[in-house]
């Protein structure tokens, strides 16, 4: 037995306290007792004080409000992380939920692999309930992860590493300018720092997906300007980042193209062509196409106010272009069944 908590588990939260409740009993419901849980609440206006009164009472709870001028899931994962003491650290968003046996078979990976500065751990989708999809977040391929993460194919989420605390200094902190694919570009950065890593064990998490009657980032931001322009600022900043290191190979060049694409023909149409034009531009200036293929899409994004002609055109851009340049979707990603697969052998003493 240890005398503090071994693993801090880190939580941000705003206005999801019914989603907030179930994630925190699943957190109480461990096997493995020796955790801290601190939930960093970004100023709900819902009834949060109310529903978490009952874990209050818990001292391996707690709860911190949030700085008015602190907002935002990465700032809240940096003040959390900040706060904790725990060995190891994980990620927890406030809508997912933990397998019981989730940090006993975590902790024991950990202690028999001391090498490793993470670990990652499969996860399952769900809807309402656990099993009501039966999909996983993705599935395993012999590809480099980095490339997969470069080309949208994210082979994890957000809690499915545990960090070793020492490990994890060296990629924090969260960048809290990103207002949205935060995780995504986290484990690209842990990746190009070269972690040492492997995935193990069975699914211990589930990922509880948007629904018609469910709010999400992406449903709520699809007009806000701000947030388009927040993520090809993110793209723009991990496309200098690898390029800087030396890792910016041809086939992820294109990738990048599809990401500035992709972004700019998202703000072209759904909010201002001159906006997605603008957007557009960087993919010259940042030097990812030629000066044929930024007049090419120039073109095509002031003919985005005629459906029937932007089509067209567009067509005309895929036989020319390398088919990466318009950011194909993946196969796996969140469409995997889960395969058949043993259950978690919990040992009836708790790992120290």
């Amino acid at each position: 037995m240890t005398s503090g908590p071994t693993v801090s588990i880190v939580i941000p939260n705003k206005n999801r306290c019914d989603e907030l409740v179930q994630t925190l009993a699943s957190v109480q419901a461990q096997s493995y007792s020796h955790f801290e849980c601190i939930v960093i609440d970004d100023n709900s206006t819902d009834a949060y004080e109310e529903r978490i009164a009952l874990f209050r009472t818990d001292s391996r709870f707690s709860f911190i409000k949030q700085a008015p001028d602190r907002g935002g899931a990465p700032a809240a994962r940096n003040d959390g992380a900040r706060r904790s003491v725990g060995e190891f650290v994980i990620f927890l968003d406030s809508d997912d939920l933990l397998a019981p046996f989730c940090l006993e078979q975590r902790v024991r990976c950990m202690r028999a692999k001391p090498a490793l500065d993470f670990a990652v751990f499969p996860c399952e989708l769900f809807r309402e309930t656990i099993g009501d999809t039966r999909l996983l977040w993705n599935v395993d391929t012999p590809e480099a992860d980095l490339d997969r993460f470069i080309r949208h194919d994210v082979p994890w989420q957000t809690t499915a590493p545990i960090w070793r605390r020492a490990s994890l200094e060296r990629v924090l902190p969260w960048d809290e300018a990103a207002r949205s694919a935060q995780d995504w570009e986290f484990h690209l950065r842990a990746v190009l720092a070269g972690l040492k890593y492997e995935r193990l064990g069975t699914i211990d998490f589930y990922w509880r997906m948007a629904s018609a009657n469910r709010q999400s980032i992406g449903k709520s931001s699809v007009m806000d300007k701000a947030y388009h322009d927040s993520r090809l600022q993110l793209y723009r900043r991990i496309y200098k980042h690898i390029s800087d290191r030396g890792g910016m190979t041809e086939a992820r060049r294109r990738w990048f193209v599809g990401m500035y694409f992709t972004a700019a023909e998202t703000i072209a149409k759904k909010l201002h062509r001159g906006e997605g034009r603008r957007a557009w531009k960087h993919a010259w200036t940042d030097g990812l196409v030629t000066a044929a293929q930024y007049r090419q899409g120039w073109w095509l994004l002031v003919n985005a106010r005629w459906p029937a002609r932007y089509e067209s055109m567009r067509a005309s851009l895929e036989s020319k272009w390398p088919r990466e340049y318009f950011l194909p979707r993946s196969d796996t990603f969140m469409k995997a069944p889960i395969p058949a697969q043993p259950p978690f052998a919990a040992s009836n003493a708790e790992v120290a």
